[in-house]
């Protein structure tokens, strides 16, 4: 914060921010000591309808996020989705980015090129990805696909699994939330449309 806190309130607010600075800080040192989990060179399914492998994805990065998306109707997903198109130039010059869904590859397609996406998007359906990697679960008895995000490593022709990260109103991934926040009503109801 710049300048000194206008009253009690904002001194509060100021020390729960170092606060979860200091948190946040701790967690991404406790996710440098993760031990490495290798997982399956899972066939995936570009959306031109070619194949690809999860090793693949890499390119000629060693290290790779994989956005776990519910696919077209989830208009939270979308939001998402929609907001890393800025961010790419900065994170492929770190790692490769790619999004999955379980959605057939032509649907995804369509949906990733009515929205300008600037990244690779890849279907997982037919495999058992996002039920492995713990982005697939049980809600009010329906079986559905969950938000996400998982970060891998590959070592010679293997890939690992390094750290996971669920998507949600209020996440770390997602900005508008932290913005409205600031708002004298805050988020005040507001959710995600496909056109807003």
């Amino acid at each position: 914060m710049f300048g000194e806190p206008r009253n009690p309130v904002e001194k509060e607010i100021c020390d729960l921010e170092q606060e979860f600075l200091a948190l946040g800080q701790k967690i991404s040192k406790l996710r440098e000591d993760l031990p490495p989990e290798e997982i399956t060179n899972y066939e995936l399914t570009n959306t031109d309808g070619s194949k690809t492998t999860l090793l693949e994805l890499f390119g000629e990065k060693d290290e790779l996020l994989l956005v776990h998306n519910m696919g077209p109707g989830c208009p939270y997903c979308t939001l998402w989705a929609d907001g890393f198109k800025g961010f790419m130039p900065y994170i492929e010059a770190r790692c490769a980015f790619v999004v999955e869904t379980d959605q057939p590859a032509e649907k995804w397609k369509a949906f990733s090129e009515e929205r300008g996406w600037n990244y690779p998007a890849v279907s997982s359906l037919g495999t058992t990805l996002k039920k492995d990697l713990g982005f697939w679960g049980e809600h009010d008895g329906k079986s559905m696909n969950l938000p996400g995000v998982s970060s891998f490593f590959k070592e010679g022709d293997k890939v690992y699994r390094h750290a996971t990260s669920p998507f949600g109103p209020g996440d770390m991934f997602c900005s508008p939330w932290h913005l409205f926040s600031l708002l004298k009503k805050g988020v005040d109801g507001w959710q995600p449309q496909f056109n807003k």
